[in-house]
């Protein structure tokens, strides 16, 4: 019996690394998980008391989703997230339906495809590539107003309606945006 076991946890983290090697070769990046304080930044960056959905885009593991649900500021909002990767995409459903209060879903889909017509807020923590791309599609697919936030990574073209610095290592930037307010 426990020799099954061994074999089955091995085969489990062979997929779970293939799976994260292909969606890294896909999208030109691997999963890059967020510290906690990182995390608590992206919470402290969204307006209190927002309803609506709020889109994690390019979700990963799932912690800066799962984040604002359990702060309990945000009781009204409907947390999304979107993962393109099969194994963060795994990790992440499990972490919502373990710790998401019920708030949380999570999307096995591509960022660039998801629906964000009901969006309130979008949380990025993308590669320049990915945030080049979306500075020049969110106009169109956002609703006016929807605030943005992004960990690291500038929106090109875009004007943060503020900046901070995380405490971080690095003293990573959090940009805010608006979308409709370039």
């Amino acid at each position: 019996m426990l020799e099954w076991l061994q074999w089955a946890l091995l085969a489990g983290t062979l997929a779970f690394a293939a799976s994260a090697f292909v969606g890294s070769l896909r999208y030109g990046i691997g999963p890059h998980p967020s510290g906690p304080r990182a995390t608590q930044a992206l919470v402290e960056a969204l307006p209190a008391g927002l309803t609506g959905e709020v889109h994690d885009l390019g979700c990963g593991l799932g912690p800066g989703l799962v984040a604002p649900a359990r702060s309990g500021r945000f009781p009204e909002a409907r947390l999304v997230g979107h993962e393109a990767s099969l194994a963060p995409f795994v990790v992440a459903w499990v972490l919502a339906k373990v710790l998401g209060r019920g708030q949380v879903e999570v999307r096995w889909d591509d960022l660039f495809k998801a629906d964000l017509s009901r969006a309130s807020a979008l949380l990025c923590f993308l590669y320049p590539g990915a945030m080049a791309r979306l500075a020049q599609e969110l106009e169109g697919r956002a609703p006016e107003g929807a605030v943005v936030v992004s960990l690291s990574f500038a929106l090109p073209g875009w004007e943060p309606s503020r900046t901070e610095r995380i405490k971080d290592l690095w003293r990573s930037p959090v940009y805010v945006y608006r979308v409709g307010s370039k």
